[in-house]
Protein backbone atom coordinates (compact mmCIF):
# COMPACT_ATOMS: atom_id res chain seq x y z
CA UNK A 1 0.00 0.00 0.00
CA UNK A 2 1.44 3.40 -1.07
CA UNK A 3 1.15 6.26 1.39
CA UNK A 4 2.35 9.82 0.96
CA UNK A 5 3.79 11.62 3.97
CA UNK A 6 4.31 15.26 3.07
CA UNK A 7 6.78 15.06 0.17
CA UNK A 8 7.84 11.44 0.71
CA UNK A 9 6.39 8.27 -0.83
CA UNK A 10 6.45 5.20 1.42
CA UNK A 11 5.74 1.63 0.35
CA UNK A 12 5.89 -1.49 2.47
CA UNK A 13 5.98 -5.08 1.24
CA UNK A 14 6.42 -7.74 3.92
CA UNK A 15 9.75 -6.99 5.64
CA UNK A 16 10.91 -4.28 3.24
CA UNK A 17 9.98 -0.62 3.52
CA UNK A 18 11.02 1.88 0.86
CA UNK A 19 10.83 5.65 1.26
CA UNK A 20 11.43 7.95 -1.68
CA UNK A 21 11.64 11.68 -2.00
CA UNK A 22 9.90 12.36 -5.34
CA UNK A 23 11.16 15.94 -5.59
CA UNK A 24 13.47 16.58 -8.52
CA UNK A 25 16.58 18.67 -8.02
CA UNK A 26 18.76 20.22 -10.73
CA UNK A 27 21.19 17.28 -10.77
CA UNK A 28 18.41 14.75 -11.39
CA UNK A 29 16.90 16.89 -14.14
CA UNK A 30 20.33 17.23 -15.81
CA UNK A 31 20.84 13.47 -15.61
CA UNK A 32 17.43 12.85 -17.19
CA UNK A 33 18.21 15.23 -20.07
CA UNK A 34 21.60 13.55 -20.60
CA UNK A 35 19.87 10.16 -20.75
CA UNK A 36 17.40 11.51 -23.32
CA UNK A 37 20.31 12.80 -25.41
CA UNK A 38 21.94 9.37 -25.26
CA UNK A 39 18.65 7.68 -26.16
CA UNK A 40 18.17 9.90 -29.22
CA UNK A 41 21.67 9.12 -30.49
CA UNK A 42 21.08 5.38 -29.98
CA UNK A 43 17.70 5.53 -31.78
CA UNK A 44 19.24 7.42 -34.69
CA UNK A 45 22.05 4.87 -34.83
CA UNK A 46 19.47 2.07 -35.01
CA UNK A 47 17.33 3.85 -37.63
CA UNK A 48 20.25 4.24 -40.03
CA UNK A 49 21.42 0.65 -39.51
CA UNK A 50 24.53 1.15 -37.41
CA UNK A 51 25.01 -1.68 -34.92
CA UNK A 52 25.65 -0.95 -31.25
CA UNK A 53 29.08 -2.57 -31.58
CA UNK A 54 30.05 -0.35 -34.56
CA UNK A 55 32.33 2.52 -33.59
CA UNK A 56 30.90 5.95 -34.32
CA UNK A 57 31.96 9.48 -33.51
CA UNK A 58 29.44 12.01 -32.24
CA UNK A 59 29.90 15.72 -32.94
CA UNK A 60 27.85 18.14 -30.85
CA UNK A 61 27.68 21.88 -31.49
CA UNK A 62 26.61 23.17 -28.08
CA UNK A 63 27.13 26.75 -29.23
CA UNK A 64 24.07 26.35 -31.47
CA UNK A 65 21.93 24.95 -28.65
CA UNK A 66 19.34 27.57 -27.70
CA UNK A 67 17.94 25.61 -24.73
CA UNK A 68 20.17 26.42 -21.75
CA UNK A 69 19.00 23.38 -19.76
CA UNK A 70 19.98 21.02 -22.57
CA UNK A 71 23.28 22.84 -23.10
CA UNK A 72 24.17 22.67 -19.42
CA UNK A 73 23.03 19.05 -19.04
CA UNK A 74 25.02 17.74 -22.00
CA UNK A 75 28.08 19.78 -21.05
CA UNK A 76 27.99 18.70 -17.39
CA UNK A 77 27.42 15.03 -18.27
CA UNK A 78 29.70 14.89 -21.31
CA UNK A 79 31.98 12.14 -20.03
CA UNK A 80 29.14 9.96 -18.73
CA UNK A 81 27.27 10.27 -22.04
CA UNK A 82 30.40 9.28 -23.97
CA UNK A 83 30.99 6.27 -21.70
CA UNK A 84 27.37 5.08 -21.96
CA UNK A 85 27.45 5.36 -25.76
CA UNK A 86 30.87 3.70 -25.90
CA UNK A 87 31.98 6.32 -28.40
CA UNK A 88 34.15 9.42 -28.44
CA UNK A 89 32.26 12.71 -28.55
CA UNK A 90 33.53 16.01 -29.92
CA UNK A 91 32.29 19.57 -29.72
Amino acid sequence: MNKVYKDWVVDNNNDVTITLDPMLDDALIEEAIARQFNSKVQKTRKEIGINVDDLIEVYVDLDQCKDLKIHKSVKNNWEQISIKMKTPMYQ
